[in-house]
C-alpha cells in the first residue's frame, strides 16, 4: 500500500498544490493495488485538495484500487469543509450537500462528464455575492469556464470526466475555484494537431497565448484558458494556476505568467484560479 501522509496545509497557493502533488505522486502508479492519504495533521484543506482527491478517489473506485482517505479531526473549521463541500458524500455515502442555502460559501464537488451552458453559474453566483460584477464580465466567464469544461469532454478523455469545486474564504476575503480532470492532459492532446509541441510546459505556454486547439468543436477557437486567464488576473486582479503532466503554469495580476517543471507526472489536468473579493 502506498502511505501518504499530509502533515502539512494545502492552502490552495501553487506552492502548496505542488508540493500535495509530490507528496501523493505515489497513488497516480497504475501498478499499485492499494492507497492511503492521510489528512489527519492537516492544518488547511480547501478546494484545490479536495477536487484532486476525489478524482483520485473515482479513478480507484473504476479500477478496483483499494483506497483509504483520513479527514482531519478536531479542526471545526476543517470538519465544515469536508462536510459542506461534498467530501464526507464521497468517501462514506452521507447525504450530498446543498449549495442553496443563502449563507452558504461553499460549491459543493460535482462531477460532470458533459458540458452544459449553466455549469458555470454556481460559481459565478459565490463571486458576485461578494463582488458585483457586470454582466458582460459575468458572460464572458461563463464562456471561459465552459469552454475549459468542454476541453475535458472534448479533448482529454478523462474517465471520470471533471471534477469542480469552490469556497469563499471569508479571513482573506478570496473566493477559490478548482477544474481537476484525470484524462490525458494538454501536453499531449495539443502534440495531436502541433507536432513541434516538445513538452507539456510549451503546451501550456501556447494555451495561454490562445488559438491552440484540437478545435473538435467548430465554435472552440482554442481561447478558453487565456481568455479565463485574461479575466482572471487583468480584470479581476486574481491568480490562475495550471497543472498538466509534468508541468505548471501560474499567472498572477501585475507580474508575467510563467511556467516550470513539477518534478513528477500528475496525470490529467487541473485548473486552478482564485479572485480577491474585497
Amino acid at each position: 500500500m502506498v502511505c501518504c501522509d499530509i502533515d502539512f496545509s494545502v492552502n490552495d497557493s501553487p506552492k502548496s498544490v505542488v508540493t500535495f502533488i509530490r507528496r501523493i505522486r505515489g497513488i497516480f502508479d497504475p501498478e499499485i493495488i492499494a492507497w492511503r492519504i492521510d489528512f489527519s495533521k492537516c492544518g488547511y484543506l480547501g478546494p484545490d485538495a479536495a477536487a484532486i482527491v476525489v478524482a483520485a478517489i473515482e479513478m480507484a473506485r473504476r479500477n478496483g484500487i483499494k483506497h483509504e482517505v483520513l479527514l482531519p479531526k478536531g479542526n471545526a473549521a476543517l470538519e465544515a469543509f469536508c462536510e459542506f463541500s461534498g467530501l464526507n458524500h464521497f468517501l462514506h455515502g452521507s447525504p450530498r450537500p446543498q449549495d442553496n442555502h443563502p449563507a452558504c460559501v461553499t460549491i459543493p464537488i460535482r462531477i460532470q462528464h458533459k458540458s452544459h451552458f449553466n455549469d458555470p453559474d454556481p460559481i459565478i453566483r459565490l463571486i458576485s455575492q461578494f463582488l458585483p460584477l457586470s454582466a458582460l464580465s459575468e458572460e464572458y466567464l461563463r464562456i471561459c469556464i465552459n469552454e475549459v469544461i468542454q476541453n475535458v469532454e472534448d479533448h482529454a478523455d478523462s474517465s471520470i470526466g471533471c471534477v469542480t469545486c469552490a469556497r469563499f474564504l471569508r479571513n482573506i476575503g478570496e473566493v477559490r475555484v478548482a477544474i481537476v480532470d484525470r484524462g490525458r492532459g494538454i501536453g499531449t492532446t495539443l502534440r495531436e494537431k502541433y507536432p513541434d509541441v516538445s513538452h507539456a510546459g510549451q503546451a501550456l505556454e501556447r494555451v495561454l497565448q490562445g488559438g491552440y486547439s484540437a478545435k473538435s468543436r467548430p465554435n472552440n477557437m482554442g481561447l478558453g484558458i487565456s481568455n479565463l486567464c485574461q479575466i482572471i488576473t487583468q480584470q479581476l486582479h486574481g491568480e490562475l494556476f495550471i497543472v498538466t503532466e509534468d508541468a505548471t503554469a501560474d499567472n498572477k495580476f501585475g507580474r508575467q505568467p510563467f511556467s516550470q517543471s513539477l518534478g513528477t507526472n500528475f496525470p490529467g489536468t487541473g485548473v486552478f484560479f482564485s479572485v480577491p473579493v474585497r
